[in-house]
């Protein structure tokens, strides 16, 4: 397990600025509520980690630490990246991915696939939250007005602020697991991570949440600890195709995630 503040002083020991953001109101279940999706957009998120910390390559372990705090806040999340994120010269602890997918929360989206409008549409579809830092302009200009409305009103935007280096790898005050920075979010009203019986898509929405029980998001939660304690115990994933019998690694392609 992550140690626990491992060296580091006691006014050096850190909360998530935003302690029951995502607690839902005390009377939830009289009301009928239930959690929307947290639709991750993965390429942002993982690019927005490395430039806040200054990291050399783009680091898996940063998509996990988000997943988990939503996960242990009992909500369903669900990541979409690009192909070229899943090879091992982009992305540092890749093999975190394989294992994400074969958990059914992770969607690699083939490079005939515009990611960006892969993720809108679903979000669309399920009426979710997308966290990340892109404002999604031409995808808006473009789109329906529903997928625009999600894009403006169902953004949850995410800053990340490096941590000193003897609080790496540990866990927050308030039992979120960490890597080398921490994470907190921009204005956003707790109400619309919660939908209603009022809602249209009220019953899309409880659908989508039911496909997974607490047990399941509980085993998801194991196995992310599990990757964040020991990244090499990940399935290994060769991106590889097969061509005229021989095996092709895929090139990363220049990025315009970012």
């Amino acid at each position: 397990m992550y140690p626990r503040f491992a060296n580091a002083r006691r006014d050096e020991m850190f909360t998530f600025d935003q302690l029951g953001f995502l607690m839902p109101p005390s009377d939830w279940k009289k009301k009928g509520l239930i959690r929307r999706t947290i639709v991750l957009d993965a390429a942002n998120l993982l690019w927005a980690a490395k430039d806040a910390t200054k990291g050399d390559k783009l680091d898996a372990l940063s998509l996990l630490v988000i997943y988990r705090y939503f996960l242990v806040n009992d909500f369903n999340v669900r990541a979409f990246v690009g192909e070229k994120y899943t090879l091992a010269n982009v992305v540092k602890n890749v093999a975190c991915f394989a294992e994400l997918a074969g958990l059914d929360v992770f969607d690699e989206l083939p490079s005939t696939t515009y990611d960006d409008h892969a993720l809108l549409q679903y979000c669309e579809e399920v009426d979710g939250i997308i966290v990340s830092k892109d404002k999604y302009e031409s995808e808006i200009d473009g789109s329906s007005d529903r997928i625009g409305l999600i894009a403006r009103s169902q953004r949850l935007i995410p800053n990340f602020h490096a941590l000193p280096p003897n609080v790496h790898n540990t866990t927050s005050t308030d039992g979120h697991r960490v890597t080398n920075f921490k994470f907190d979010f921009e204005t956003f009203k707790s109400d619309k991570f919660f939908a209603s019986p009022q809602d249209v898509r009220y019953e899309i929405i409880k659908e989508q949440y039911e496909i997974f029980s607490d047990l399941d998001r509980k085993h998801i939660v194991e196995t992310i600890d599990k990757m964040l304690d020991n990244p090499t115990s990940a399935v290994a994933m060769t991106r590889s195709r097969e061509v005229g019998g021989e095996q092709m690694v895929l090139e990363a392609l220049p990025d315009d995630d970012w």
